[in-house]
């Protein structure tokens, strides 16, 4: 995830709109230096969060089917 976060400090054209971490500490830490809100849940995000155009999945291999298809069903690239 820290390379995701160097290449968006690093490009003008992309913006970070919010982070997700379970651990809300982190989330929180991680939000601040992006300049963005924080939340501990995928859904929370995508009820009421910013809007969002693409997600980049930076958990554990097993999640990552749960948050693609529900990222997807949502129409997040």
């Amino acid at each position: 995830a820290q390379s995701y976060v160097q290449a968006f400090e690093g490009h003008t054209d992309a913006v970070c709109v919010a982070v997700v971490d379970t651990r809300s500490d982190a989330a929180q830490a991680l939000a601040e230096r992006m300049a963005c809100p924080a939340y501990t849940d995928h859904m929370a995000l995508l009820k009421s969060g910013p809007e969002v155009d693409a997600v980049i999945v930076c958990t554990p291999p097993n999640t990552h089917e749960e948050l693609a298809v529900t990222f997807a069903q949502h129409q997040k690239h």
